[in-house]
């Protein structure tokens, strides 16, 4: 198709050009033949003032005179008046030496008889004439096959590099790149950028899919592994009951796994669709946050950890679904990574503009690589709790978050502990 593409804008360059050409031959013809006529007008003029001047000052007979004057490229002759048109005639009469424009001869009057001057190689003047009209359309054609083939090949060369690139990527090569040249126009480069930095994003999108691929399949086949081995594992003759039990239990624990690991996936495949909205209301969210803290009070005692409210008695817009999803995630991280005697705190506060839970924790901490990447799929920063997780919850959060226009932060030093703030724009 490109190829078409260029066929056609290369004909019509040529056309154009072509049209120019004929334009420009036109009117360098009329030139040289308005130039012509002057210069015949000119020396036809002169010869016949000299055959007045001549017979004046010299007792020459006319017929003397024209045999004098007359040359291998002008000739004087009597004339009948059928050779001469009406209006040259009476001209000539009155004693002007007039140029007979219709038939390039000159007229004037000698002794009372009618005479004219006249060229005798008008074909080889002619000849001329068209000789250079046809050297000059010769070279302007060439010129303007020449030119018509380099500007088509200017014009068509960035959009069949952007085709090609285009093929490169949809077979699955991301990593292609289409070059700025310094001819291309404004809009051609502002394309090429485009295309460039959609490039760029599919091929982060791409290195994502793999990443995302890889870690899905890593988390699936832990599990799974584990589920083999026990059963397995219990099938032995020799092994007791007690033993099967505990085989039992890590099957039941790995496939509670499991479970959570589907639920979270597709938790996060809905919110992240194209789709996916917050389905906001007004209700009470500080009441709904003091109930998922008490539900988690059974694990805060088995560890004796410490809870301090400051929970505010609020109503705001919100979707009260997805809010519970990401306070029951960032409050059980919470208890997940805060020792034996440690302390969490809650705290929301609401303005009329801002809404801001915080959730802080006197748990192990994190570096700064660790909280770079700890709201991405699938990362475990502490490889000590992997088995508690699926890497999923932060992941939940940012995305739930950001479906209701606000942002999430986090706080951090190893060994001190983490705060997580949401932070949720509300109308006043």
């Amino acid at each position: 198709m490109l190829r078409n593409e260029r066929t056609r804008l290369f004909f019509s360059l040529v056309l154009a050009m072509l049209l120019a050409v004929l334009s420009t031959l036109c009117i360098t013809g009329w030139a040289f033949v308005d130039a012509r006529r002057e210069l015949t007008r000119q020396n036809q003029s002169g010869l016949a003032l000299a055959a007045i001047e001549l017979r004046q000052r010299s007792d020459l007979e006319a017929e003397e005179i024209l045999g004098v004057l007359s040359s291998s490229s002008q000739r004087i002759a009597f004339a009948q008046e059928d050779q001469i048109s009406p209006e040259a005639a009476a001209q000539a009469r009155g004693g002007q030496v007039v140029f007979d424009t219709g038939r390039w001869q000159t007229v004037f009057v000698l002794d009372g008889r009618m005479c004219v001057v006249r060229q005798t190689n008008t074909g080889l003047a002619s000849k001329m004439l068209l000789f250079y009209l046809l050297m000059t359309a010769a070279a302007f054609s060439v010129l303007t096959l020449v030119m018509g083939r380099f500007t088509a090949g200017r014009l068509v060369r960035p959009v069949t590099e952007l085709s090609d690139a285009a093929k490169r990527i949809a077979e699955g090569d991301f990593t292609v790149r289409v070059p700025q040249q310094r001819y291309m126009s404004e809009q051609v480069r502002g394309l090429i950028d485009d295309f460039n930095a959609m490039a760029q994003a599919l091929s982060g999108v791409e290195y994502l899919r793999r990443d995302f691929t890889s870690s899905v399949s890593h988390e699936i086949k832990t599990p799974v592994a584990a589920i083999h081995s026990y059963a397995q594992l219990m099938q032995l003759p020799d092994v007791d009951a007690q033993t099967q039990r505990g085989y039992a239990q890590a099957i039941a624990r790995e496939s509670r796994r499991l479970a959570g690991l589907s639920d979270s996936l597709l938790r996060l495949s809905r919110l992240e669709s194209e789709g996916a909205s917050a389905n906001t209301a007004r209700y009470r969210i500080g009441e709904q946050l003091r109930e998922i803290a008490a539900s988690l009070l059974p694990a805060m005692e088995d560890k004796h950890i410490t809870l301090t409210a400051d929970i505010s008695d609020v109503a705001a817009v919100a979707d009260e679904e997805l809010m519970a999803q990401a306070f029951l995630n960032i409050l059980g991280n919470a208890v997940k990574f805060t020792p034996e005697g440690g302390e969490i705190s809650v705290a929301m506060r609401r303005t009329p503009q801002l809404l801001t839970v915080t959730v802080s924790d006197t748990g192990c901490g994190m570096d700064e690589e660790t909280m770079a990447h700890i709201f991405e799929k699938f990362y475990q920063g502490d490889k000590s709790h992997a088995t508690q997780g699926v890497g999923l919850g932060l992941a939940l959060v940012r995305r739930i978050v950001q479906l209701h226009g606000g942002e999430v932060k986090v706080s951090s030093e190893p060994g001190k502990g983490s705060a997580f703030t949401i932070e949720l724009p509300q109308r006043a």
